[in-house]
């Protein structure tokens, strides 16, 4: 059976099940816009059929209505989010009016009782801001110019870990970690569309912070309108035009200068280590311009956005801590038009533009960089096209359709030399006191291997209204998705085609360096390492996912209510590399919530929710056997017998036939991939009780339970046999096979409760709070590093030479973290002429992050190495672990940080403002990180494998080798001041 039989084999299946469940079919990737329904009866309790429910917004073109039917039920979808009037009318009662805050991904409940009046009457009525209980997803929404009077930036990702459930733990720069679920497997989408890298799941600069409107994110009992996740979603929608004209023009201001020198900075100056250097004197300027009005009133409306960045960023090497100037030059550009062909029907078109130069970047990440030649210029090229239609067919039948396709790429992203010597080089962590994996002597990855991560997206949805009386009403929606990710390059990861690992001579934890300025690596026999990458450029593999839902939105009395939800998943691939293998595979998953209003009055609600999620198709594991991202790998060790030297100029070290090949893998070749491959599956259920305080506040208390299974895992067995690789004519040798598969040995589990409070107690004030309290975050399968997204562990791989508690042990995850608070609020205050004045302030609370101790490159034991039955190429160096994972921890931060807005209106509409942000206030800077670097013990006791039992922890173990703008920072941003102004029409 091939491919396009067996997916549409699937498909039948899948819309058999949908007949037999009673759906009508229907055809999207989430909601973009929210919904009203509810119920309008007579003051006697009668349903009141024939009820004229009239809305109008700013944020919608034209006036929209509906018609209650027998039952006095009505709905309205497609609405953007905005604030609208309400209003409801009927011959011979009393019209009533009201005014709803809508908010993006709102399903809000909205009924009205009207009364019989001899003459026509008028009721106002405010409705309260978005409700935290009215929906069974856990889910926090922020509107923009809420999180623009706080003190804190303002992309997608700060966005997130603003929310209850989220940290910003992730290995990488921009992740951000949902209710303990790996972090680049969350789904970032700007109006509709999927915008993250396919990578690591981070955000795409697709958007100007100006321009954003609103954004939701969502965390536990998330529809089955959403996929391709297993953590959360974080859901955001940019402005569009409107009926008046209107704009702003802003500026941002940052000076180095302006922020205090961190510990590790004052700690190098007073040491007297060259290149280090105090804060320089040099501001930065971010601009932004937003524009939008009508160009025909209420039917066709224009909007547009700019940003220009020029700014410079003083850095620091890790270890060393020699000072550099980082600089970016960033501009970025959003046309939007919107349409309405009638008020019933919309069009859009959205294109976002984003160019990006960088100069003096770490070509891995600044965690890693301890030396200034790892530094390089690239370019980033990056655009988004979106258009997409909704339209009410009926007074039952909402049509929503969109297209999409995103481009991202590298350029000059590593090194351009192809001498040998101009290698990379990767310290092993034995010696010196340099932690494994510090980077020095050249850029890795290639100038010459051009990289492209792409997506394209078709989606619709079909939504269908049914009122049954006594049965309740059920918004019905079904929905079908097609994603396609593509990635284009070898990802050659150097200039050269080789990569050395080699420790940097070192005198008291700091390298040295040569006459011409260069580390100096130490040659060791028996140590020592080269990896040779050969890579195929322009290699290309396509992941498409496709996907269909179903869910209904069924309320049926006062106290009850339900989303009932089912979403089916199917993965195909197709790659450029005629050898490699098609795989084919798919996952069914409820997603399933339920309400109980205790007293039916709204006061207080129980909750409870279970859902599966399939992850995404990650592009690191179903295109692990072809050359796309995975280059053909030989690696070597220097001989035993070959002469022990130091530096560049070592010629032995960079002669190969000094070296032993030890293992390699070629993906083509030795590389097989399960034909049901499936992306792994989260369980989740959560108990949720919520409250409301008074007219104007809101409690909810969450538990969430978590496990995965289904992990995505590579086996080296002795049942996967041997390949001897030949290559355009050249015998590489015989190598261990790789399988990868499926499998629940490993494990994951996540368990948390949340408390989150919204409140406003006086109109000029507002208070949000939350307090997540992880229970357990624990497993034996990390899954993801730095620049290591979606990767195996050493589980299964030659099993007979390792065991669970030395080599992959269970306890707290490195994403662990057990407390995590935040509590932000804004004061306004009106000054009449004067204008407006507003403090924003912000606390942050985190517990310490964990970390293992565990020691890299530790060589086989005799006793180990007598267990090998027999592998082509048995591993020679491990990773022990001393103690349980997670066994240690950092320290914790309390962070305070304030915000000081004003603004005055000079003519008409025309408002100048001035923002003073002190980030920081008390100037906190706990060690959030420090080197972790430990040795074995050679002296201590021995395990049963005669493996060393004790560890030593290096020179430099418990200090700050890494400033606050690294990857797992070591410190906190110092106290720092920030200015911004402009002015808003």
């Amino acid at each position: 059976m091939n491919l396009q039989t067996r997916m549409a084999t699937r498909v039948g299946l899948l819309a058999l099940l949908v007949t037999a469940l009673g759906f009508t079919p229907a055809f999207a990737q989430g909601t973009q816009t929210g919904v009203l329904s509810g119920v309008v009866e007579s003051t006697d309790g009668a349903p009141l059929p024939g009820v004229t429910v009239s809305i109008s917004s700013p944020a919608l073109q034209g006036e929209r209505t509906a018609v209650t039917d027998t039952a006095g039920a009505y709905i309205l979808r497609g609405l953007p989010p905005g604030e609208y009037r309400v209003r409801f009318s009927l011959a011979g009662f009393g019209d009533v009016e009201r005014t709803v805050q809508l908010a993006l991904g709102d399903v809000r409940p909205l009924n009205a009782s009207l009364g019989v009046a001899t003459v026509q009457e008028t009721v106002e009525v405010t409705a309260a801001a978005p409700s935290i209980l009215e929906n069974t997803q856990v889910q926090a929404n922020y509107r923009a110019e809420t999180v623009d009077k706080l003190a804190m930036n303002r992309n997608l990702s700060a966005f997130a870990e603003l929310a209850p459930g989220t940290t910003d733990n992730g290995p990488n720069t921009g992740q951000i970690v949902i209710a303990g679920a790996f972090a680049y497997d969350n789904v970032f989408l700007l109006n509709g569309v999927d915008i993250n890298d396919n990578l690591f799941g981070t955000a795409n600069n697709l958007f100007i912070e100006d321009a954003i409107q609103e954004v939701q994110v969502l965390t536990s009992g998330i529809s089955a309108e959403y996929g391709r996740f297993s953590g959360g979603v974080v859901n955001a929608v940019t402005k569009s035009g409107g009926n008046t004209f209107f704009g702003s023009y802003r500026a941002d201001f940052t000076n180095p200068s302006w922020r205090d020198e961190s510990r590790f900075v004052k700690e190098g100056i007073a040491a007297n280590r060259p290149g280090i250097r105090p804060n320089r004197d040099d501001t930065s300027r971010i601009h932004m311009a937003t524009l939008g009005g009508p160009i025909v009133k209420d039917r066709l409306w224009f909007f547009g956005a700019a940003r220009r960045e020029g700014s410079v960023e003083s850095r620091n090497l890790t270890i060393i801590g020699t000072s550099y100037d980082y600089q970016l030059d960033n501009n970025r550009y959003e046309g939007k038009l919107t349409g309405a062909i009638s008020p019933n029907h919309n069009v859009q078109a959205t294109y976002i533009r984003n160019t990006t130069a960088e100069f003096d970047r770490a070509s891995i990440n600044t965690s890693l960089s301890i030396d200034e030649h790892t530094l390089v210029d690239r370019t980033l090229p990056n655009d988004l096209f979106v258009a997409n239609y909704n339209g009410v067919l009926t007074s039952q039948l909402f049509l929503e359709a969109q297209y999409s396709q995103k481009k991202f790429g590298f350029r000059g992203t590593g090194g351009t030399s192809q001498t040998i010597t101009d290698s990379p080089f990767l310290a092993l962590g034995l010696s010196g006191g340099i932690p494994g994996f510090s980077h020095y002597n050249a850029p890795y990855f290639s100038s010459f291997d051009p990289e492209n991560r792409d997506n394209r997206q078709y989606s619709a949805a079909l939504s269908y209204f049914l009122s049954t009386g006594n049965a309740g009403r059920h918004d019905l929606k079904f929905g079908f998705e097609n994603y396609t990710s593509s990635r284009t390059g070898g990802n050659s990861q150097s200039a050269t085609g080789y990569v050395f690992r080699a420790d940097p001579i070192a005198q008291g934890g700091q390298p040295i360096r040569d006459g011409q300025g260069r580390m100096v690596p130490n040659f060791v026999p028996g140590v020592s390492r080269i990896e040779n990458w050969i890579s195929l450029q322009g290699a290309e593999i396509n992941i498409q996912t496709l996907s269909f839902y179903v869910n209904d939105r069924w309320a049926l009395n006062d106290r009850w209510s339900f989303n009932l939800g089912l979403r089916y998943a199917g993965h195909s691939t197709d790659a450029t590399q005629a050898e490699v293998a098609s795989i084919s595979s798919s996952a069914l998953v409820p997603r399933l919530g339920a309400t109980f209003d205790v007293k039916g009055d709204g006061r207080w609600i129980l909750q409870a929710t279970y859902a599966h999620y399939a992850g995404k198709a990650a592009e690191t594991q179903f295109a692990d056997n072809s050359n796309v991202g995975t280059p053909n790998l030989l690696l070597y060790q220097y001989r035993p017998d070959a002469p022990a030297g130091q530096g560049i100029g070592f010629a032995p070290g960079f002669d190969l036939n000094n070296y032993n090949v030890i293992g390699g893998n070629f993906p083509t070749s030795n590389v097989f991939l399960a034909d049901d491959l499936n992306t792994p599956v989260t369980r989740e259920w959560t108990l949720q009780a919520g409250t409301r305080l008074g007219q104007r506040g809101e409690l909810k208390l969450i538990y969430t339970d978590r496990s995965t299974t289904d992990f995505i895992e590579d086996f080296i067995t002795m049942d996967t046999g041997t390949t001897v690789v030949t290559r355009d004519g050249r015998n590489f040798g015989t190598f261990d096979n790789v399988e990868v598969r499926n499998t629940d040995i490993p494990f994951r589990e996540y368990r948390a409760m949340q408390l989150v409070l919204n409140h406003r107690p006086i109109e000029w004030f507002s208070v949000f709070g939350h307090y997540t309290l992880q229970l357990r975050n624990h497993g034996n399968f990390e899954g993801e590093a730095a620049n290591q997204p979606g990767i195996s562990s050493i589980i299964e791989d030659r099993p007979e030479f390792y065991n669970e508690a030395r080599h992959y042990p269970s306890g707290r995850l490195q994403n662990s973290q057990r407390h995590k608070a935040r509590v932000f609020g804004n004061f306004d205050i009106g000054l009449g002429r004067l204008g407006t004045a507003s403090l924003g302030a912000l606390y942050r609370y985190d517990s310490p992050q964990r970390f293992s101790f565990s020691a890299p490159n530790v060589a086989l034991t005799p006793q180990q190495r007598a267990l090998d039955p027999g592998y082509a190429r048995p591993p020679t160096t491990q990773t022990l672990f001393f103690g349980e994972r997670g066994a240690g921890e950092y320290e914790s931060s309390h962070l305070f940080d304030l915000a000081l807005n004003y603004e005055v209106p000079i003519v008409k509409s025309w408002r100048p403002w001035l923002k003073v942000e002190m980030r920081n206030v008390f100037n906190k800077q706990p060690l959030v990180g420090y080197n972790t670097t430990v040795t074995a013990d050679a002296n201590s006791p021995r395990d049963a494998l005669g493996l060393p039992t004790g560890y030593t922890r290096g020179s430099a173990f418990g200090t700050a080798t890494a400033d606050w703008d690294a990857n797992f920072a070591h410190l906190p941003r110092p106290r720092e001041f920030r200015f911004s102004l402009g002015f808003r029409f």
